[in-house]
């Protein structure tokens, strides 16, 4: 058996390698709220704005809280897009 010290290892059994990769642990919660915002902003059009933005008060405390450089620049570039929404939300999300 070979470990690479990452995240799989190979172990030889007769003339055949098999990898076994490490277990994914799943998101943190900045990931998972940018991913959730990501997903709010396909559907401006769908949602009163008082739901937008009672969800992105909620995602906020997550981001404040535990997000790192990738989340909060990742964050940042949806932002972008939902300040494109605030400032025309008659635009029907098409932003």
């Amino acid at each position: 058996s070979f470990s690479s010290g990452s995240n799989f290892t190979l172990r030889a059994v007769g003339d055949f390698f098999y990898a076994t990769h490490k277990t994914w642990e799943g998101f943190n919660r900045a990931q998972a709220a940018v991913i959730e915002l990501a997903v709010l902003t396909t559907r401006f059009h769908m949602l009163p704005a008082g739901k937008v933005e009672d969800e992105l008060k909620y995602l906020e405390i997550a981001i404040a809280k535990t997000a790192g450089p990738r989340e909060l620049e990742a964050w940042d570039w949806l932002m972008e897009k939902v300040n494109r929404w605030r400032a025309n939300p008659a635009g029907n999300g098409r932003v």
